[in-house]
């Protein structure tokens, strides 16, 4: 049975979600020079230059992700969260850019729910079909259904680099 949400309006922003040692745990680690980031190619670029680096925590089809110090790091917002079951957790970095760039709309998936958490306050944010943006604030959870939530990402023109972590779950 689908949980009954209605239109966009019906998202839930958090600010100030996580306490702040917990939040600065999770950002000085995926900040720091030894954390492994991968780059993507996705359709939801909005061009061949754009880049996207990303770091799976978690993919519910590839098992050894389901375990390890990432998933720890990330408890303080897990148990917050409180997901019945999780189906992927990956942080994005988008690179600075000299204009922001917006991305393609996409859906990250067709069932379940989307939660991103923004790990630093810069002039990126996200963006639905309907057109309402949500501004990247560090600390701040935004909550929709993925699969009636087209959305689209930035990269920001006033940071170093545009963080946060999706998190794909049942909820």
């Amino acid at each position: 049975m689908r949980r009954p949400w209605g239109p966009i309006s019906s998202m839930k922003i958090e600010d100030n979600y996580l306490d702040n040692d917990d939040l600065l745990l999770i950002l000085d680690t995926v900040s720091g020079e030894t954390f492994p980031w991968f780059y993507q190619a996705f359709p939801e670029r909005s061009d061949d230059k754009d880049i996207l680096l990303c770091h799976d925590f978690y993919r519910h089809d590839i098992p050894p992700y389901c375990e390890g110090e990432g998933m720890k790091l990330l408890e303080p917002l897990l148990n917050k969260i409180m997901p019945t079951a999780l189906i992927r957790i990956k942080a994005n970095s988008y690179p600075n850019t000299h204009i922001i760039k917006e991305h393609k709309m996409h859906t990250d998936m067709s069932y379940g729910m989307t939660s991103i958490y923004y790990l630093n306050t810069n002039n990126g944010y996200t963006q639905f079909g309907d057109g309402t943006i949500v501004e990247s604030m560090q600390n701040r959870l935004l909550t929709f259904q993925t699969d009636i939530s087209p959305h689209c990402s930035t990269s920001c023109t006033d940071a170093r680099m545009r963080l946060n972590i999706n998190i794909n779950y049942y909820g």
